[in-house]
């Protein structure tokens, strides 16, 4: 019927007139046909990492937002966006964007390369960045066979809690929602762990609208692409 309807939309008569006999008696005056535009939400933030220049810092992503990476760490390559290698002497280093919102978001990425080290080095996704310092992380440590979840203030870099997560992959593909007070956390399209924040962090963290990639004494991983999408109730 749709495509009776598109091919021959100079005959209205015809096609009401074929579109009763198929359906059996329906009348013509039963019969309507409507159009209307249809719109697609752009994410808050969205970067494959393709067209920027080298230095990740003050690139700007799809949307228009500028990345924030000051350590100057942050390198792009053909088709993805990595940490130089500087022999893991960085510790929780984020690369972010501001989206201009802190709540009911969904960040994604695919990390298609991730770091084995020793010293179980992390890497993944920057959340609540305030510009400076403090933030909370979501990264895979492949070294220590987990998932882990962190964050920085005042007290220095802390680890909040750990999921173990087997088998050891040279990949991860994280989606995390944040829905304050709760973070959901996703692994190849697995429920890792629901976390819910403290009064404490919701105070420090829960007003920063900044997000993006982490890298905790990693090397060497790669990012493929970045999202950022609101969380559809």
């Amino acid at each position: 019927m749709v495509t009776v309807l598109v091919v021959v939309a100079g005959s209205t008569a015809f096609v009401f007139a074929a579109s009763a006999a198929f359906l059996g008696g329906v009348s013509q005056a039963d019969l309507y046909v409507f159009s209307g535009p249809d719109t697609v939400p752009l994410p808050l933030a969205f970067d494959h990492f393709d067209a920027c220049a080298g230095n990740l810092n003050n690139d700007v992503d799809v949307v228009g937002n500028s990345w924030l990476a000051p350590t100057a760490d942050w390198r792009c390559q053909s088709a993805a966006s990595r940490v130089r290698n500087r022999k893991q002497t960085t510790t929780a280093d984020s690369a972010t964007v501001d989206v201009g919102q802190s709540d009911h978001v969904v960040l994604s990425t695919f990390v298609n390369r991730a770091s084995r080290t020793v010293s179980a080095a992390g890497s993944g996704l920057s959340l609540f960045h305030d510009g400076s310092s403090f933030h909370l992380y979501v990264v895979y440590q492949r070294g220590a066979d987990q998932i882990t979840l962190g964050k920085v203030d005042g007290s220095g870099d802390t680890e909040i809690a750990s999921w173990s997560w087997l088998p050891r992959n040279n990949t991860i593909d994280f989606l995390v929602e944040i829905d304050q007070p709760e973070i959901t956390i996703y692994a190849d399209s697995m429920l890792v762990a629901n976390y819910t924040m403290t009064a404490s962090e919701l105070t420090t963290f829960g007003s920063n609208t900044r997000f993006g990639l982490e890298s905790d004494f990693d090397g060497r991983s790669r990012w493929s692409w970045f999202r950022v999408e609101e969380l559809v109730p």
